[in-house]
């Protein structure tokens, strides 16, 4: 058996996430208490944490990485991959990057972030399709009108678009009268993943030079290309910013290495829809509570 941990991004947070863990296992406890404030937060919805983005990944990171820790404990991992924040879980999981350093440095890249968006009126939109050449050529199409670009290929029926609103507009009538009729407005922050956000790249990279690495110690597939790493992150996460989150292929990279066994860890379950239609065949599990992960460990030991 080779397993590997696979954790969401920003959209899985919830109140009260994680806290049944963090009652029940002292090393979980240990973990949030060194993050007081995003502690609260998780558990309390402290100050309304979870609708803001600078605090609400920071929360997520903690979660995931608080659950993956007793994971750990339990099973040999073989690799490791992240949906967009979903990868700096990754990286700390699997200990490239300490947690102490992940916190500030997620703050970083939502400030960042929200600075390059705050004067566009942008969104995202999920279309729900299989016919990704036609999505591809009317998103190009579209960026023609404004800024209009594929945020996410999540699955073989699911593509994410991110651009200014009058673009997403003119793609979502074009992609309409092509005959694709699902093409759902996203409740997010602005336009991710996409070329508003270029120009920030540079002073991230300057973050990511800023904390401490090391080696992986497992092969962990980036969004950015879809294949494994186990050092020299900085440029990838540097361009993952704005570039397309390849999340299909990265979970087909992940069956080429050899994964029989994927397990979704974080606050909910938002990447089984995925995993199913891409990797069919794929004994998966998800862990976002204390009964899913005696459950999953039952089964698995």
């Amino acid at each position: 058996m080779k397993i590997a941990l696979l954790f969401p991004g920003q959209g899985a947070q919830k109140m009260g996430m994680g806290l049944d863990f963090y009652e029940s296992f002292p090393h979980v406890q240990a973990i949030y208490d060194e993050f007081p404030l995003i502690r609260d937060i998780c558990f309390k919805n402290e100050n309304d944490g979870l609708s803001h983005t600078l605090t609400t990944q920071q929360a997520i990171l903690l979660t995931s990485v608080s659950m993956a820790s007793l994971l750990k404990k339990h099973l040999s991992i073989s690799a490791m991959a992240g949906l967009s924040l979903g990868e700096y879980s990754a990286l700390v999981s699997s200990e490239a990057l300490s947690l102490e350093d992940a916190i500030p440095l997620i703050q970083k890249r939502g400030s960042l972030m929200q600075e390059a968006l705050k004067d566009h009126e942008t969104g995202m939109s999920a279309i729900i399709s299989e016919e990704l050449e036609l999505i591809k050529k009317i998103v190009a199409e579209a960026n023609r009108v404004g800024v209009c670009s594929i945020a996410n290929i999540n699955a073989p029926n699911q593509v994410v678009m991110s651009g200014s609103k009058e673009a997403l507009d003119y793609a979502k009538t074009k992609l309409m009268e092509a005959g694709i009729r699902k093409v759902i407005p996203l409740r997010v922050a602005g336009a991710f993943h996409s070329a508003y956000l270029k120009d920030v790249s540079q002073p991230l990279k300057e973050a990511l030079q800023d904390v401490v690495w090391d080696t992986s110690t497992c092969p962990i597939i980036l969004n950015v290309d879809a294949q494994p790493h186990t050092h020299s992150f900085i440029e990838p996460l540097s361009k993952q910013i704005y570039s397309s989150v390849l999340w299909m292929d990265s979970l087909k990279a992940l069956e080429a290495l050899g994964i029989d066994t994927m397990i979704e860890v974080g606050p909910s379950s938002t990447l089984s829809s995925m995993i199913k239609a891409t990797c069919p065949n794929m004994n998966h599990y998800v862990v976002n509570d204390v009964p899913s992960f005696e459950k999953t460990l039952k089964e698995l030991l």
